[in-house]
């Protein structure tokens, strides 16, 4: 599987305001909350990080390079399915011992829900992606490579679009203007 470290650091908002933080702006005493919360993660296995609440209590959601961590537990990138949000929070669809089981994440309100649906969703869709032989890629050079794996993960993106638009998530308009700003990248 392509590496999701890459996927997370490019699709993870860095917006303090909603609570959004991803490397390297990872600010030391907002991970040492984060890291209390958790304590079996190093401050090295966070590659992002959502924090919700106030002075006296604060929820978090961190995710690693193979799973996402929440107060109530974690679960892997492989076992996620998806997510919708609903008001200020994200319910996650994850295969756990052969059923679909739903995960509720706090977030800090219903926009920041909406964002960390969207990169959850992504990561959902990384995940489902069969990886390309690296033996057809031998006779290209390394920036073409590059340049393919970026319009495939561009057009794995529209495909979950379409898959929200077809699902009501999205209108026409929202969906054809981000596939138009996704295929304007190329």
């Amino acid at each position: 599987m392509k590496d999701l470290a890459d996927v997370i650091l490019r699709s993870f908002p860095n917006d303090e305001r909603m609570g959004f933080f991803v490397k390297p702006n990872l600010p030391s005493t907002k991970l040492g909350k984060v890291l209390n919360a958790f304590t079996r993660l190093q401050p090295g296995d966070i590659i992002a990080f959502h924090l919700t609440g106030g002075l006296l209590s604060t929820d978090s959601i961190a995710l690693t390079a193979t799973a996402v961590h929440y107060d109530k537990g974690f679960f892997t990138y492989e076992d996620l399915k998806g997510a919708n949000p609903q008001g200020k929070n994200v319910v996650v669809q994850v295969n756990q011992n052969a059923s679909l089981v739903s995960h509720s994440l706090k977030a800090d309100s219903a926009e920041a829900a909406t964002i960390l649906a969207r990169v959850l969703d992504t990561l959902a869709g990384q995940e489902k992606a069969p990886d390309l032989e690296p033996a057809s890629y031998a006779g290209f050079s390394k920036e073409a490579v590059q340049w393919l794996e970026i319009r495939d993960e561009v057009m794995r993106t529209i495909d979950l679009l379409h898959e929200r638009f077809q699902s009501g998530k999205l209108s026409l308009l929202e969906y054809e203007e981000k596939k138009t700003d996704l295929l304007s990248r190329l």
